[in-house]
């Protein structure tokens, strides 16, 4: 019986182990995966983009891919979504003090409206930058990202980039 239920498990991890998906899975170093993601970081959060950070990014072609999606999808990780609340909210805060010694500069809305609108613009950033990049790249795993995004529910201005991304997309 035990004999039995090793060689079952051995055989859902070799299956599972050679398990492929249509798109191949590279191996890379840890110093080729820390490129990678302070290329995606630098033009993720670049403030006038003008050091070639999304040349820098798109060299790395398919292997930023699935990344890209994710961050069309998803915008930032919630680990830097919480760095940016907390930011903001610092923020907000400082404004309020400021307006103490300064009472004509009237802080608009609550700290929650002005997070939520800052922490959507934020979202939105991630996801054209996402789709700018995604169109740069080009490719068929590009365009399929692209056209993924074009079907979900995005702010108007993301959805606006994501098609006029799909219209200039490298082949």
């Amino acid at each position: 019986m035990k004999s039995t239920l090793y060689f079952l498990m051995f055989m859902l991890l070799t299956g599972l182990t050679f398990c492929t998906t249509e798109k191949a899975t590279v191996k890379l170093s840890p110093q080729q995966a820390d490129n990678i993601r302070v290329a995606i970081m630098n033009w993720m959060e670049c403030e006038e983009c003008n050091a070639g950070e999304l040349d820098t990014l798109v060299r790395h072609g398919n292997q930023v891919v699935g990344s890209l999606d994710a961050i069309l999808a998803d915008g930032p990780s919630s680990a830097r979504r919480e760095t940016y609340e907390s930011h903001l909210r610092d923020v907000y805060r400082e404004m309020v003090e400021y307006q103490k010694s300064h009472p004509q500069d009237k802080t608009a809305g609550s700290e929650d409206d002005y997070v939520n609108t800052y922490m959507q613009n934020y979202l939105a950033l991630y996801q054209t930058r996402a789709a700018t990049a995604l169109s740069a790249i080009g490719g068929k795993d590009a365009r399929a990202a692209l056209e993924k995004a074009e079907k979900r529910e995005l702010r108007p201005d993301v959805k606006a980039v994501v098609q006029e991304s799909l219209k200039k997309i490298k082949n």
